[in-house]
């Protein structure tokens, strides 16, 4: 009996070791199956399912696998004022729970703006599981439980140096998941390339929206085409603001030009047409922009909107808001009536208030003079009263404009002439204007006289009014010489030139024969130039002879002196007239 027990047991005990040896040999081939395949996926260690059965025995083997998911690198540029943000999904494509670990690595670029960087590390919009130096950053997120969802936030400190502007860094977030539990765990690592780029902000922010006229008047052109934004150049550098944008409530421009360097302490002046400059006078040094849609924004509402400026990098440089709109400022600039303009007083003053912009009507100017025919070579009073509506009139300064209708239809227009015949002078109110043909005043035709009234706060804080037309008719030929204007010579170099002494012309008779003496003949001409200072001449002496008596003759004309400034002045001897002692006859030479 005890020997058939011991049979049937080895018995039992062959079947139990052919069958486990076969299982092991089917978990081998299974597992070196997908070893081959997974092996080719290089860092990415994730398992396929597989399923086999034999008779009453099924092994099954799961997977670890996940990826990342983003819709986008960081962005915008980062700068002392603005972060970059960048959203990364975690998302579980395996059949296995696990835990992983994120950090950053593989840094590249510029190490001091990736060393300056901090990161904020939210994970599925909860607090920040991070906070700190972006190239210290490592956390340990623990088990996955899905959705995860990490947002990351990178900025700059607000001392940051602007050394650091316009940089670039590269990096790695790498995420290390590992399988659950204290059996041997699978593995998988994923990981995603960052670039983060810093804006410029040490000289950007020192230009300012600085005007907004928005509610534009009948003198001044129609809306929104002749609506206009003025910047100032706070810095001592020239700034340039080639694509930038400028922005409304709504839509953004960008602006485009050949040249858009804003001078140090300079303007730019953005508008939708070009017509604008027909209803302001702009002077030759300010930036002067079109927009090509023919608008700014949408076009700038009466009750309400803003205006934001960004730079190339996309920073927001500067803003304003006004009526009901409240972006910038809470509450917002006062709506102004039709006809003013917002702006910061003195220019530039920026303490991010409301306040810092004040309602600036332009000053009111009317202008009076004789409107009868006006002669080339006369003067006539050009009156006029200028108000300035934000303080006190003699802070106004004054252009005087002379306009001449050289297109010959009647009316002002771009084919005339203008000429500027004073600028910036005190508020006077009168003006005494002679029309000088050599600064070209003398025209045979209609003409006008502008003025111009400029408020303390800057030239964009102007009033106008052009007098009535005139007419000038052409100067007679009898007045021709009165009028011209004398020839002026140019000379590449002044040369110094000696001008002789010119003696009297001896005309006193002989002592000895008491004959009278000839008449002395005509001095020569003396020619002047006009940079030759010529010296006195004496008169002519025709004195009497002391011993005969006889009665002097009168003494010549003085010579005319003839101006030609392209004649050297030659040598002049006197001409020499005195009797022979030996015959008594005049012997002239």
């Amino acid at each position: 009996m005890e020997s058939l027990k011991k049979r049937k047991q080895m018995k039992r005990n062959k079947g139990i070791v052919k069958t486990s040896i076969f299982r092991i040999v089917v978990l081998l081939m299974i597992i070196g199956l997908n070893w081959s395949g997974i092996s080719a996926i290089g860092q990415t260690l994730a398992y396929f399912n597989d399923t086999e059965i034999s008779g009453n025995t099924s092994i099954t083997i799961g997977t670890l696998d996940f990826s990342l998911s983003s819709p986008g690198d960081f962005s915008p540029l980062a700068t002392p004022d603005q972060s970059a943000n960048r959203s990364i999904d975690v998302i579980n494509d395996g059949t296995l729970g696990f835990q992983y670990q994120v950090y950053a690595s593989d840094f590249s670029g510029d190490m001091d703006l990736c060393n300056a960087l901090q990161l904020a590390a939210n994970l599925d919009e909860g607090g920040a599981e991070y906070s700190g130096s972006l190239t210290g950053f490592t956390y340990n997120a623990g088990e996955f439980v899905e959705p995860e969802n990490w947002e990351f936030i990178v900025s700059l400190p607000s001392d940051a140096s602007p050394d650091l502007e316009n940089k670039t860094c590269n990096f790695k977030f790498i995420f290390n998941g590992v399988q659950l539990g204290n059996c041997a765990g699978f593995m998988d690592i994923e990981e995603i390339e960052n670039t983060i780029s810093s804006g410029q902000w040490a000289v950007a922010e020192e230009i300012k929206i600085n005007k907004v006229y928005y509610d534009v008047d009948a003198d001044h052109g129609t809306e929104p085409a002749n609506e206009w934004v003025e910047l100032y150049n706070a810095s001592d550098s020239p700034v340039d603001i080639a694509d930038w944008t400028i922005e409304d409530n709504t839509s953004s421009d960008l602006l485009s030009g050949s040249t858009l360097i804003i001078p140090a302490y300079g303007y730019a002046v953005i508008t939708g047409s070009s017509s604008t400059w027909d209803y302001w006078s702009i002077p030759g040094d300010v930036i002067k922009i079109v927009l090509s849609d023919g608008k700014i924004g949408n076009g700038l509402a009466n009750d309400g909107d803003r205006l934001i400026l960004k730079n190339a990098s996309g920073y927001e440089v500067d803003a304003m808001s006004y009526g009901t709109d409240t972006y910038a400022f809470d509450p917002a600039c006062p709506d102004v009536d039709e006809g003013h303009m917002l702006g910061r007083v003195p220019n530039g003053y920026d303490t991010d208030q409301a306040s810092d912009f004040k309602d600036l009507e332009p000053p009111t100017v009317s202008v009076t003079y004789y409107s009868g025919t006006w002669y080339c070579g006369s003067t006539y009073t050009i009156n006029w009263i200028a108000i300035n509506n934000n303080g006190d009139d003699s802070e106004l300064l004054i252009d005087i404009i002379y306009i001449t209708d050289n297109d010959k239809n009647g009316t002002i227009s771009d084919g005339d002439n203008v000429y500027l015949v004073e600028e910036k002078i005190g508020n006077s109110g009168w003006y005494d204007f002679y029309i000088d043909s050599c600064k070209g005043y003398c025209y045979y035709g209609y003409v006008w006289v502008k003025i111009i009234a400029y408020g303390p706060e800057n030239f964009m804080v102007q009033g106008s009014d052009t007098g009535p037309r005139v007419f000038e008719p052409p100067v007679p030929e009898s007045d021709l010489n009165a009028v011209a204007c004398p020839f002026e010579l140019e000379y590449e170099e002044d040369v110094p030139i000696d001008v002789p002494d010119i003696s009297p012309v001896d005309t006193t008779s002989s002592e000895e024969d008491g004959v009278e003496a000839d008449e002395p003949a005509d001095e020569p001409a003396i020619i002047q130039d006009p940079v030759i200072n010529v010296p006195d001449i004496d008169p002519i002496d025709t004195t009497s002879s002391e011993e005969d008596g006889v009665e002097a003759d009168e003494p010549a004309d003085e010579p005319a002196i003839i101006q030609d400034p392209v004649i050297d002045v030659p040598d002049i001897n006197p001409i020499e007239t005195t009797t022979s002692e030996q015959d008594g006859v005049n012997n002239e030479e």
